[in-house]
């Protein structure tokens, strides 16, 4: 050992939604990184019942957030922590990691907490489960994703900071690995 004080990455405290929050609007202006459109589109799609629409949409930009995030770490490092030799430094993020994966590495790495790592998988299932009813006979009408749910979702998905700045909060792998 070399004598030199080793300091972990800790992530910064994010402003985080509270937890009895449920006006979509109010929740999606948290998220800094959604543009005036989006957050009126979101909102819309409340209002007129359309839930699974608006999880789906926070869903997917909420885990692009998340890839990018982990891709600034550098994506030989991302392959190597999945234990994947198909990933290198040329991989696009968005199409080689799994939400699952992504999710997942996120709490190893500390960007996340167990507690957010539990909802974000929560409403990964959630939205999964509503976008693969099928449109046939043998499916239920009366099967909707309910206002709860998708406040749910948004709020989580809001809450866990990938919106919160335009700016990666993504730790430098130098930090990461104790490295000066």
């Amino acid at each position: 050992m070399t004598g030199k004080n080793i300091n972990l990455w800790v992530a910064p405290q994010l402003p985080t939604v509270p937890d009895t929050l449920s006006d979509p609007t109010l929740i999606t202006s948290h998220a800094v990184r959604l543009r005036q459109r989006e957050r009126k589109q979101i909102a819309a799609n409340f209002d007129a019942g359309n839930y699974e629409v608006a999880a789906a949409f926070v869903w997917l930009r909420t885990m692009a957030l998340l890839k990018q995030q982990l891709a600034a770490l550098g994506m030989e490092f991302i392959g190597e922590l999945l234990q994947r030799p198909d990933i290198d430094e040329f991989s696009d993020v968005q199409t080689v990691v799994s939400e699952t994966e992504a999710i997942s590495l996120a709490r190893d790495l500390g960007i996340i907490t167990k507690l957010q790592t539990m909802r974000l998988l929560q409403s990964q299932a959630i939205v999964a489960h509503f976008a693969s009813i099928q449109n046939d006979a043998t499916s239920n009408e009366d099967e909707v994703m309910t206002r709860e749910e998708a406040i749910s979702c948004l709020r989580v998905c809001v809450s866990n900071g990938f919106w919160a700045t335009s700016r990666s909060r993504s730790p430098k792998i130098s930090n990461v690995l104790g490295k000066s």
